[in-house]
């Protein structure tokens, strides 16, 4: 199938067209999943994290019947056209079992063939910043008798090399055993912790730490002092050398069979190879270094990581509690 793939590209680039039916179909799903999301005590959570984090910006409001009875077909058509016109800024990446023999005329006809006059692209940085400081806001919508909660820390970082989203990665599954360790385990107050650390390079040098759990509602604020302390104690003294060991040993074990797949080598290559990819710019080599990397981490550089992700004059808490 894959000089049909090819095919297909090459006409959902060069000849796109408005199917009406389809158009008509996909506003009656919006508005069918809108009736149900503006009863969801999650989706008003979700909100709220959304517009806080986006300071209200245009670009950050949830979705809406009233935008979706907006939307305008051609004009959406137009945009297509006008940034798909013109294909000498594009990279393509193929990964699969193909043989360059096979490829290769393929590769020639089909993307060879795709428009190209010299146009040039210029970026702008249009992202919402994040809020500063210390930020609590609390929800109360639903009749569950559960409360969630979410804490996302935020703020600016310098990314040196590939190494800073495996020891920001290290740092956030770290906490991760230890909150639940203590809050699951030791306090019995809540089934899970997910803890995520993300690094960004563009548009701007930044990071995000999102904390999330649940629990009774009696215990919301119990359960976020003891997971300040966990989180103060990290930062002071970093991770134990078993604990890293076992981040070590448990990402060496999943990369291992990840690197077998198409998947991981598409993920990796598109780090690199793309403009708004975490490596953008870096040796693409580099990618083969993961197991140096692992093998490199040491607790001074995981404490460091925790020191600059978790730092807490930059944190926001959102609070989902039932209405009673």
């Amino acid at each position: 199938d894959l000089e049909t793939a090819f095919q297909l590209l090459w006409l959902t680039a060069t000849a796109p067209r408005l199917d009406t039916a389809a158009i008509a179909a996909l506003k009656n799903q919006f508005h069918a999943m809108l009736q149900q999301r503006d009863a969801s005590p999650e989706s008003a959570f979700s909100d709220t994290i959304t517009l806080t984090m986006g300071r209200n910006s245009p670009r950050a409001q949830p979705l809406t019947a009233a935008r979706i009875d907006k939307l305008d077909p051609e004009r959406a058509l137009g945009l297509y056209r006008e940034w798909f016109r013109d294909f000498g800024e594009a990279t393509f990446l193929v990964v699969g079992n193909v043989s360059l023999d096979s490829l290769r005329p393929l590769v020639t006809q089909w993307l060879g063939g795709l428009p190209a006059a010299g146009a040039k692209h210029a970026w702008r940085d249009v992202e919402p910043r994040p809020p500063e400081g210390v930020i609590t806001k609390v929800v109360h919508k639903g009749k569950a008798p559960v409360a969630t909660q979410v804490i996302v820390f935020t703020g600016a970082t310098d990314p040196s090399g590939p190494e800073a989203e495996l020891v920001g990665a290290a740092a956030a599954q770290i906490l991760q055993e230890r909150l639940l360790d203590k809050l699951r385990e030791a306090m019995g107050a809540t089934y899970g912790v997910d803890v995520n650390t993300s690094i960004s390079r563009v548009p701007r040098k930044s990071y995000s730490t999102a904390i999330d759990f649940k629990s009774s509602p009696q215990q919301v604020d119990t359960l976020w002092q003891a997971a300040q302390e966990i989180i103060a104690a990290f930062r002071k003294d970093g991770p134990t050398a078993d604990e890293l060991q076992k981040f070590v040993a448990q990402t060496r074990r999943e990369t291992e069979v990840a690197v077998k797949t198409n998947d991981w080598w598409l993920g990796e290559l598109a780090n690199y190879a793309l403009p708004d990819g975490p490596r953008f710019g870096r040796p693409i080599s580099e990618l083969l270094g993961w197991s140096k990397r692992l093998d490199a981490l040491t607790p001074a550089i995981v404490q460091d990581a925790a020191k600059r992700y978790l730092d807490p004059a930059n944190v926001a808490r959102f609070v989902l509690l039932p209405e009673n």
